[in-house]
């Protein structure tokens, strides 16, 4: 089958709204966030700190999100196959963005209105409970692209 400018424009939206969530959930988690907490020598201002960079992120991540999942669902339906094992992979990404999205809206409204509010004593489990969201998401990105590869292998196969 000819690939098409459109689907190659489309899959290119699709991976970089993947890979900028993805190195964004990597660098705040492992290098942003350990940095932060050893600059500021009191937890409170690492805190407002925290929670100034997150301000007006969860926009920008919907957004993110909402691209991949949509330029998926075009390219599902431009590169379909019909095997068997290629479906399934696709099966399997697509639960992979429905879980990220319901992950992701219990991460903006429900963990982080417990962490703005979280006293000084609760800054220890809050921190341990983030990073175990952050590197869950992190599997979930990393899950998706080695399944998106994987269909495309099995498309080129079949």
């Amino acid at each position: 089958m000819p690939v098409s400018i459109l689907d190659e424009c489309v899959s290119a939206i699709h991976h970089l709204s993947a890979a900028a969530w993805f190195g964004a959930l990597v660098y705040r988690a492992f290098f942003l966030d350990p940095k932060a907490r050893r600059f500021f020598d009191d937890g409170a201002k690492y805190e407002r700190f925290s929670l100034e960079l997150a301000h007006g992120m969860r926009f920008v991540v919907m957004v993110a999100l909402a691209t991949c999942g949509l330029t998926g669902f075009f390219l599902i339906g431009s590169k379909w196959n019909s095997s068997d094992a290629w479906v399934i992979a696709i099966l399997g990404k697509t639960g992979l963005w429905i879980v990220a999205c319901a992950l992701f809206a219990y991460i903006s409204w429900v963990f982080w209105p417990r962490r703005v509010f979280a006293v000084r004593s609760e800054w220890p489990r809050v921190h341990r409970q983030g990073l175990i969201l952050t590197v869950t998401m992190i599997a979930i990105a990393a899950s998706g692209f080695l399944l998106g590869q994987t269909a495309r292998a099995l498309r080129e196969m079949g």
